[in-house]
């Protein structure tokens, strides 16, 4: 289990990473930073962190989690985001 929580910690860390790039903020995100309260949220910067996202970590993002509860905090992505490769794994 030690194993998987390190997987979990650099995802939401690699996420937290995104974000702050994608977003060009001058304070450091953290996994509960509400991307709502960046200073340049709005839906087409949205649209560029999927994009940020799918370029680094190399998969796309499934439809079916384009959601704005998925987009709340880095935290909420990472989850959804780990939550789905739990699931292709177990397959």
């Amino acid at each position: 289990m030690r194993v998987i929580k390190l997987i979990y910690e650099h995802l939401l860390q690699e996420i937290c990473n995104i974000v702050n790039k994608s977003f060009e903020s001058n304070q450091p995100v953290t996994a509960d930073t509400l991307l709502s309260d960046l200073p340049a949220y709005d839906s087409l910067s949205v649209v560029g962190l999927i994009g940020d996202i799918e370029e680094v970590l190399g998969n796309a993002v499934p439809p079916e989690v384009l959601v704005p509860e998925t987009f709340r905090t880095p935290k909420t992505i990472a989850d959804v985001l780990y939550t789905i490769q739990l699931r292709s794994v177990q397959k």
